[in-house]
């Protein structure tokens, strides 16, 4: 009882947090006190709900735990169990919540984007420079704010970092003045300058210095850039022989083609260039959260509750924008405008096609092949958050999290014996089957080059595969298998030790019945670490396996079981490949053993192999010392069919025997051959 008693206090205390400071309230001691407890006894019960992973420790001193579970509804999820300190545990919410996840796209369009840039933020010391390319509208200044918020948010820059902006453009008919401007010039360098001036790079020191337009720098001014950005010195126009420097991040954003527009010297030291596609090249759900965005965002702006018709709204949907955001956004700003001029003093205004003016209506109306995405009026408030409204995000996160937990639960069915394996088996490939499938559907091959050439890689992998272990992969599956692989590191799971354990176990029930589709998982595996470096958990070999057996594989096999066993990392496997595939069929399985491995253990895999696969049309083994010539006593009480072991393998030795198999040649027959053959 009294373990339960401190669980519930712990539970309770956790409800009352009312800010991630409030922790530090709960310790062992105020528990003890509260439960009129030893301490030694609440700390002993305390490490016993950490161990179980339902709770979460703060290694402080004094020590804190909370609930993982209320904690988790109240505030976010964790990934740990345990914490230096209460602030380690804030810095990661901040991490989980960065500026760049408020920016609508980021799941989408603008995910390897944003991708990119936090790389070159996170660089050091002072990040990469950026180019932002795109269209007018598009976003690029909004974006190279996001930034600067970024690396603030990150700690990258210090809270009071200067973000400082120069648009080019304003500077065309006098680059002599934009270079003044930007590098800064003494006293009577020019007319005029009867004052030391600080320039714009001096003035971003320590912070961000955005470049808008910059293909408006003449060529002078770019060679003094990318001489900086070689150097981090400068000089002031008039002040030759005073060289200055600065730690400022640098992001341009141009209109126009960077080949024909900047010196080539200067494009080398600018490694990250992105572009922004024009709206009408984004997602239907992308222009719809950026509708929703705006009429909310007109809402606080002129603190008015807006009711929209449901006309207004799908003809903004449907119509086509050449200026893109800029565009939807001054569209939207004239429609609230029109209809709050007509209503200033009633603080709810409706906005339908009657109070929106002559052009903006002519210009709705124009609008063809009309897709709705609302039928009933839409109600904005200054309150209102794009929540409300749609689902802002595509959330990997929570999908496998809550796929996870089901199959926990699962597990947690089979060891009460209220399932059987089978139907384990079957729920684990029909609920990894459902999450690949909508990974599929949502592929964005189109607007990214990244999955494209996962895609690629991953099709010649399992080409290779198909032409070693006789399955063929292809198609949705490949995408598959990429969308997964590409959209895994966007989740972030926090299981329990107790979770860990279910999981470690649904893997170990699914290779034991699913051998074929394991060996699959197993080889690609090795072979994308091998050429992407890419690891995974038990989590993605779980979700992996259970989609491959989805799948039901059609391979070619034998109906008489044969295995290799070699010492040494992968002679046995080598050979068995190379009789597979010379025989067009999979005859040979293979086991490549660690050189001090003992008969007792091969005796054991055999044993494990006997119960996996049916033998009873026989098994013969291909063994590659004599010493192993013993099996046949150990196992001949295992297996129900005849057994046949062969010593000296080779590739040679392992085409005949898988010759004879084919011919369906009786295994003492075949034992007679190789007799006279050896």
């Amino acid at each position: 009882m009294s373990f339960e008693a401190v669980n519930r206090e712990l539970r309770e205390e956790t409800q009352a947090i009312s800010d991630l400071s409030d922790i530090n309230k709960i310790t062992t001691d105020r528990i003890a006190e509260n439960l009129h407890l030893s301490r030694t006894t609440v700390s002993q019960y305390l490490n016993d709900i950490l161990k179980k992973g339902d709770a979460i420790q703060i290694k402080s001193r004094p020590t804190n735990f909370i609930n993982r579970q209320i904690f988790s509804e109240r505030f976010f999820s964790p990934k740990q169990t345990i914490y230096p300190s209460v602030a380690s545990l804030i810095k990661e919410q901040v991490r989980q919540k960065n500026v760049f996840k408020t920016f609508i796209g980021n799941q989408e369009s603008m995910k390897e984007i944003i991708e990119r840039l936090i790389t070159a933020e996170n660089y050091p010391p002072n990040g990469l420079p950026v180019m932002l390319s795109g269209n007018t509208g598009v976003g690029k200044s909004y974006l190279a704010k996001l930034t600067y918020q970024y690396c603030v948010q990150e700690g990258l820059l210090k809270k009071d970092a200067p973000f400082v902006v120069l648009n080019c453009a304003q500077y065309y008919h006098n680059p002599e003045l934009l270079s003044s401007n930007l590098f800064g010039y003494a006293k009577g360098s020019f007319t005029g300058a009867t004052t030391d001036f600080k320039g714009m790079l001096e003035s971003a020191n320590g912070g961000v210095l955005f470049l808008d337009e910059c293909h408006r720098l003449n060529p002078e001014s770019q060679e003094k850039l990318f001489s900086f950005m070689d150097t981090g010195n400068f000089e002031r126009m008039g002040e030759n022989a005073v060289s200055r420097s600065s730690k400022v991040r640098l992001i341009f954003a141009t209109t126009e083609n960077l080949q024909e527009n900047f010196l080539q010297t200067f494009l080398r030291r600018v490694p990250v260039a992105v572009t922004l596609p024009d709206l009408n090249n984004r997602s239907k759900a992308e222009l719809k959260m950026l509708i929703f965005q705006t009429f909310i965002e007109e809402s606080r702006r002129l603190q008015r509750y807006f009711r929209v018709a449901p006309w207004i709204i799908n003809h903004l949907f449907n119509l086509k924008y050449k200026n893109n955001i800029g565009e939807l956004k001054t569209t939207i700003k004239l429609i609230c405008a029109h209809a709050y001029s007509q209503d200033q003093m009633n603080s709810d205004i409706e906005i339908s096609s009657d109070n929106i003016g002559n052009s903006l209506l002519q210009r709705l109306t124009a609008v063809n092949n009309q897709e709705e995405i609302c039928s009933e009026v839409v109600n904005f408030t200054p309150e209102s958050r794009l929540t409300d409204f749609v689902d802002t995000t595509i959330s990997e996160n929570s999908r496998v999290n809550d796929l996870m937990t089901h199959l926990c639960d699962v597990e947690g069915e089979f060891q009460n014996d209220k399932l059987t394996a089978a139907m384990v088996i079957e729920i684990i490939s029909r609920e990894s089957r459902a999450l690949m499938d909508e990974m599929v559907h949502r592929d964005k091959r189109d607007h990214n080059e990244s999955l494209k050439y996962l895609i690629n890689i991953i099709q010649q992998l399992f080409d290779y595969l198909g032409s070693s272990l006789f399955v063929k992969i292809k198609g949705n599956a490949v995408i598959a298998f990429a969308s997964f692989i590409y959209l895994k590191q966007e989740v972030d799971l926090a299981l329990t030790v107790k979770a860990e354990k279910s999981v470690h176990n649904l893997l170990e029930l699914a290779k034991q019945n699913a051998t074929v589709e394991y060996q699959v998982l197993k080889s690609f595996l090795e072979l994308i670490k091998t050429k992407l470096d890419f690891r995974m958990g038990e989590v993605d070999k779980l979700l992996l396996l259970g989609y491959l057996i989805s799948l039901n594989l059609n391979y070619k096999t034998s109906n008489k079981h044969a295995i290799i066993l070699a010492h040494g990392y992968s002679t046995a496997s080598s050979i068995a490949d190379v009789a597979n595939q010379f025989l067009n069929k999979k005859i040979f399985d293979s086991y490549d053993m660690p050189l001090n491995v003992s008969i007792q253990q091969v005796n054991d895999y055999i044993q494990q192999y006997i119960h996996k696969n049916d033998c009873h049309k026989g098994l013969i083994i291909l063994v590659d010392m004599g010493s192993l010539m013993v099996l046949p006593d150990s196992l001949k009480a295992n297996i129900n069919g005849p057994l046949l072991v062969i010593n000296n393998v080779s590739t040679q030795l392992a085409l005949f025997v898988g010759e004879s198999i084919e011919k369906n040649i009786a295994f003492n027959e075949i034992g007679k051959l190789m007799t006279d053959k050896l």
